[in-house]
């Protein structure tokens, strides 16, 4: 019998059936890899789960698997201890319900969310927007299935020296950490110079609840030799100065405290400080530090300023001139500072040579203290509270909790560059700043602000600040809460379930959210 002749549109619906087949293949092998790298033990069961439950084809998870509260009992934390003894970790954390212990951003003194009518203009120019903040959430970033996504607060017990770099984001984030970590209770904070009036420089707690330190150094590029000696911020371009790196190192400890010999403070319940902080009175000055947060600065760097090499250097100066053992890099997140799509892939790269140069980390100096290199997720925070906000408003896109890097990538043109139509030069995104679409108005020039972020790039620190300082805590804990000698890849795993539990809208089990519950992780 003669074989019957394919027709044109026959061979086009195979043509494109075996297109559709490759993608949704190489969509899979695109997000295995991505685990991969992260996590080789935990990327076998992230394989599993994604080929049962996760629609390729629409991007969509199955009903089956949709709730958060299905993600969070599926997801056992099996590095993040709770009722932890706090003498027994150098740093451990704890959540608590906002009416109890807020973060009323006492340091805070330049990026703030205020409720009400807003303004602009100072003094005399001062003039109502005509926009309001009330400072409602979104519901599913409240609670969501039992669980609290923004609706707790951080507090924090360390031993450690911590110091954070980075431009205002830093400053605003590092100034609720302050508040966190015991600033205002124990009234042991100093501003060691002002970049201009009303505006951190330097600054340094000291002591810390559990005795440690905690510095924060704004800087407008990543740290670099070559930058020495050049204009300070807010001038462009990362310029500094030994002096600053001296002021941080030779900084005393608060007098009260030296004069003590032991010390109650609550946090919220009665704790003494650790026996690191009766080590450190003996210290006439800080001297060095434990652990620092480099943030990648785009906007103040080209993308292509920002190079492995850039990266490398920042890494082992900081080392080099601080002493620390350990140094957590931050991803960068979608700003106004991202203008096309074509800007986001750039970042999406930098990022993932962000995460490559962490978890290929080996020593190659062995004159620098530097043992360990970790990532903080928080470019995945601002897109996973972003797509919540953007949901809220009504755009058609994915539940982050549900999402993977892929369809970030593949949704974010869709509504991420639909900005306020103000005239300025960085317009924000409406899914990033606005509570509101009717507020927008036909002109779409401004709306009623959320109570997430301040403009395009700054956080409100009253709802965000808290994640971002427990993932902190977490991270930290990861490589200094060990119970055994550090291994690799219970660290890489430590590392991830910090990520995926904090910088995230991962609600956190109510039962955490305790005074009287002291949690801990450990690699």
């Amino acid at each position: 019998m003669a074989q019957q002749q394919q027709t044109p549109s026959d061979a086009k619906a195979q043509s494109t059936g075996r297109r559709r087949r490759a993608v949704q293949i190489l969509s899979f092998i695109s997000a295995l890899v991505y685990c991969i790298r992260n996590e080789i033990t935990v990327a076998i069961s992230v394989a599993k789960l994604v080929s049962n439950d996760l629609n390729w084809n629409t991007g969509v998870v199955n009903k089956s698997f949709q709730t958060a509260k299905q993600i969070e009992s599926s997801r056992k934390w099996k590095h993040i201890r709770t009722n932890v003894d706090s003498t027994s970790a150098r740093v451990t954390f704890q959540l608590h319900p906002p009416s109890k212990w807020p973060i009323d951003n006492v340091f805070n003194q330049e990026r703030k969310c205020p409720l009400g009518n807003l303004t602009t203009g100072k003094g005399t120019r001062t003039r109502k927007t005509g926009e309001v903040r009330s400072g409602e959430l979104p519901t599913e970033l409240v609670r969501l299935d039992g669980g609290r996504v923004l609706d707790f607060t951080t507090t924090i017990s360390t031993s450690l020296k911590l110091l954070s770099i980075g431009d205002s984001v830093t400053i605003q984030l590092s100034e609720a950490i302050d508040e966190s970590l015991g600033g205002r209770e124990l009234n042991s904070r100093t501003i060691l110079w002002e970049t201009w009036i009303g505006h951190d420089g330097g600054t340094v707690v000291w002591p810390t609840f559990g005795g440690g330190a905690a510095a924060t150094w704004r800087m407008t590029g990543l740290l670099s030799r070559s930058r020495e000696g050049k204009p300070p911020p807010n001038n462009p371009g990362g310029g500094w100065s030994m002096t600053d790196v001296k002021r941080f190192l030779d900084h005393e400890m608060v007098l009260q405290y030296k004069q003590m010999n032991a010390l109650q403070i609550t946090q919220p319940q009665p704790i003494k400080l650790s026996d690191a902080f009766e080590a450190a009175k003996r210290n006439a000055t800080i001297g060095s530090f434990d652990v620092v947060t480099l943030r990648v600065m785009h906007g103040w760097m080209k993308t292509e300023e920002i190079t492995p090499d850039r990266l490398l250097e920042a890494i082992h100066l900081a080392s080099e001139l601080f002493g620390v053992e350990c140094v957590i890099l931050q991803t960068i997140p979608f700003t106004n500072n991202v203008k096309t799509a074509q800007d986001m892939n750039e970042i999406n790269k930098l990022n993932d040579v962000v995460r490559n140069i962490a978890h290929t980390w080996h020593p190659v100096n062995s004159t620098l203290p530097l043992k360990n290199v970790l990532v903080q997720e928080f470019g995945q925070y601002y897109n996973h509270i972003i797509w919540s906000n953007g949901r809220h408003l009504g755009y058609n896109v994915s539940r982050p909790l549900g999402a993977n890097p892929l369809i970030f990538q593949s949704e974010g043109p869709d509504f991420l560059y639909d900005r306020l139509k103000d005239g300025k030069q960085w317009s924000p995104s409406i899914a990033m700043v606005c509570s509101d679409v009717n507020s927008l108005g036909s002109k779409r020039d401004k709306c009623n602000r959320n109570y997430l972020f301040s403009d395009g790039m700054h956080v409100c620190p009253e709802t965000m600040a808290s994640r971002y300082s427990a993932s902190l805590a977490c991270l930290m804990g990861c490589v200094y809460n060990s119970d055994q000698a550090q291994n690799k890849v219970n660290l890489r795993s430590c590392e991830k379930e910090c990520n995926e539990l904090f910088m995230s809208v991962m609600p956190v089990h109510g039962s955490w959210v305790d005074d009287e519950v002291t949690l801990a992780s450990y690699a």
